[in-house]
């Protein structure tokens, strides 16, 4: 996920053809980017693995965002968004997704995954 523009709010989201997810982001045009919490480390493992969408879905809190689209509770960031083109390219799609509806809570710290380990990225009040 990246940002392509702020006029519209813009992103793109390249996903794989062969995903799990894939027929579900095509059919339903919309999607959310659920930025997690470092408490949420499990959860990102599950939708990180082999795991079911069911048994995926199960381990959190959801409600519909304005576009339909599943946000957590409690995400650090959710970027609730409709999907406007789609381009092939190889084995996955290009997903050009107009943000539509933005939640985010600052008390907690955001998990990043790089170098294959998860790191926490503190909050604006603690990183002054």
């Amino acid at each position: 996920m990246c940002s392509v523009t702020d006029q519209p709010p813009t992103l793109l989201v390249c996903i794989n053809r062969s995903a799990s997810v894939y027929e579900t982001f095509i059919g339903n045009g919309t999607l959310c980017v659920n930025t997690l919490c470092n408490s949420q480390q499990a959860l990102s493992n599950l939708f990180g693995g082999k795991t079911s969408q069911e048994e995926r879905f199960a381990a959190g809190h959801w409600e519909s965002g304005v576009t339909g689209a599943p946000l957590l509770e409690g995400a650090k960031l959710a970027l609730d968004c409709k999907v406007t083109q789609s381009v092939s390219v190889g084995t996955h799609d290009i997903l050009f997704c107009q943000v539509v509806d933005i939640r985010h809570q600052d008390a907690s710290d955001a998990l990043l995954y790089f170098g294959r380990q998860y790191h926490h990225l503190p909050g604006a009040a603690a990183a002054v």
